[in-house]
């Protein structure tokens, strides 16, 4: 994590010692991703360690060689995503969904899902009426590559597999890092 603030750990620090916490503890908490994203969301809630394995949905297997290349690694804030269409689907309306994964320059992972999975509160109110994909690839027994999309509808979030072979309308935008100006 690059970005912290140091008066911050020095707190979390002195409680984990204070409720017996060891040196072997953390270095236990590191070498567990899933905890350690837990403890993340934990402290900060709309902050998503998009880096190691997402949950794996039933029926699927993951692959970190299938994975796309311009998929996002680290740690992304919830406040601070965007939902984008690719060129083809501005210009054409649609596109194939493995055409889709490689128009974006960086995608979100579905650790993004699995945040909002679990907290339904922290689905963005502008993202309202869209199917929202993240770029993590999973494969079902049958062989087809899939990947997961949250939307919301009569104030419930859903979540939802979308086959790469299929195309993916307007409604189907990426949800992506926002970009600083």
């Amino acid at each position: 994590m690059t970005n912290f603030n140091p008066a911050d750990v020095d707190v979390f620090l002195a409680s984990f010692a204070a409720e017996g916490g060891t040196s072997e503890n953390l270095a236990a908490i590191a070498q567990q991703p899933a905890l350690s994203r837990y403890l993340i969301g934990r402290v900060n809630p709309v902050l998503v360690d998009c880096s190691g394995r997402p949950n794996i949905p039933a029926g699927c297997t993951y692959d970190e060689a299938e994975q796309p290349e311009n998929l996002f690694r680290g740690l992304v804030d919830l406040t601070k995503i965007d939902v984008q269409l690719c060129p083809t689907q501005i210009d054409k309306g649609v596109v194939g969904g493995e055409a889709m994964l490689l128009e974006h320059a960086v995608i979100l992972s579905s650790h993004v899902i699995d945040r909002i999975e679990a907290d339904p509160t922290l689905f963005q109110d502008s993202w309202e009426g869209k199917y929202v994909i993240c770029g993590s690839v999973f494969r079902r027994s049958g062989g087809d590559r899939v990947v997961r999309c949250v939307y919301r509808h009569g104030g419930r979030v859903y979540v939802n597999l979308y086959w790469l072979s299929d195309d993916f309308y307007r409604l189907y935008p990426m949800a992506v890092p926002r970009v600083s100006p």
